[in-house]
């Protein structure tokens, strides 16, 4: 596999996460998920590395770094951060098509 997209799918897979579970942790909607894992839409960052984290792996293996290194621990409050980022990038979506 060398899509971002089928990497992002597999990874949610291969940790048994349903796309509720996995939305629930990322942050973003069912919607959202889908086009991410169809290869219809793409991530920023800050999505990417709020995926990256919830997935347990690192942004270098989603992309497909082959030496890419687990992340340590989570910081909470970083998640929350992330989160809030993501929705920013939404928002200037939002503008943008409007």
């Amino acid at each position: 596999m060398s899509e971002l997209h089928e990497r992002l799918k597999a990874r949610r897979l291969d940790l048994g996460l349903s796309p509720r579970q996995a939305i629930a942790q990322i942050g973003i909607s069912r919607q959202h998920l889908y086009q991410l894992e169809s290869g219809k839409s793409q991530p920023g960052i800050f999505t990417l590395q709020v995926i990256a984290r919830a997935y347990q792996t690192t942004v270098g293996a989603l992309i497909g770094e082959t030496t890419a290194q687990p992340p340590g621990k989570r910081d909470r409050a970083r998640l929350i951060l992330e989160r809030a980022l993501i929705e920013l990038e939404a928002l200037d979506r939002e503008e943008v098509e409007a």
